[in-house]
């Protein structure tokens, strides 16, 4: 077994994480049986790492064609093993400007009353269209999903354009579901 533990160390790749941490992987093309879960995550890839790699489910890298990777848990369907680890990894094909809401108690009305926006950076994530859905009009509006490996919440604003409606914590990811004007 060690010397395909060699083998395996000479055809990984260096990736560095969005925080500049480096480890060392392979990127993989997921086998047949598990692209029925693609249509749920798209597009895939697996990540294999030596188990002693700093990489853990939501961590964002750059892969070696420069788009950014999201890894989310794939252990279902594959081996344990004792030498390596794999991880689903989702392409991130956007960027959008992140603000939360600050808001506070009134004394006097007892209500909650924005007083401003913290500005968060930029979220790094895949957004994916889901389905259409009646307004109160009953004019079919796009819904769409956004995946990333950071904590956003409900009421969080994304290029101050789009509002994040629901979150969901997913396959150590997060998916939020947003609305807003021009998306996509």
């Amino acid at each position: 077994m060690g010397d395909l533990h060699r083998v395996g160390r000479s055809i990984r790749h260096c990736f560095i994480k969005e925080n500049g941490q480096r480890f060392y992987g392979q990127l993989l093309k997921p086998p047949m049986s598990q692209t029925r879960n693609s249509t749920f995550f798209n597009p895939r890839r697996i990540l294999k790492v030596d188990k002693n790699q700093r990489i853990e489910n939501g961590d964002v890298f750059q892969m070696m064609d420069g788009d950014w990777g999201l890894t989310f848990d794939n252990t279902e369907g594959y081996y344990r093993d004792s030498i390596y680890r794999t991880f689903g990894v989702i392409i991130m094909d956007s960027c959008f400007k992140w603000k939360r809401r600050i808001s506070e108690i009134d004394p006097l009305t007892r209500q909650e009353k924005t007083i401003g926006y913290e500005d968060l950076g930029n979220l790094r994530c895949s957004m994916e269209f889901v389905s259409y859905t009646d307004d109160s009009l009953k004019i079919p509006q796009p819904r769409y999903r956004i995946l990333c490996g950071k904590d956003i919440r409900p009421g969080d604003f994304l290029d101050d354009e789009i509002t994040v409606q629901h979150v969901e914590h997913v396959m150590g990811i997060t998916m939020a579901y947003v609305r807003g004007k021009n998306i996509v």
